[in-house]
């Protein structure tokens, strides 16, 4: 993606909206971004499988692992929770 759309261009979209990064966390803005860019362009994949395109022409040959899925539990009381 960043063929066809520069991390710099991103990056300064994020500064001047006041939306970048304050601190590096697990992921950067810039990563959010795009992946809610290939979830537009892939909306009948699913995450995962979008996921898995974003991360597939990423270079060095490290693995990527894919966001890990957070279930929802119902409590007694019927209000859902996240773990």
């Amino acid at each position: 993606m960043t063929k066809y759309l520069p991390f710099e261009l991103v990056d300064d979209a994020l500064t001047e909206t006041g939306k970048l990064q304050r601190r590096l966390r697990a992921l950067p803005s810039r990563v959010g971004v795009y992946f809610l860019l290939a979830l537009r362009l892939f909306p009948h994949l699913g995450y995962a499988n979008v996921w898995a395109k974003l991360v597939a022409g990423l270079d060095g040959g490290r693995r990527v692992s894919r966001p890990r899925r957070r279930r929802c539990v119902t409590s007694a009381d019927g209000w859902a929770r996240r773990r």
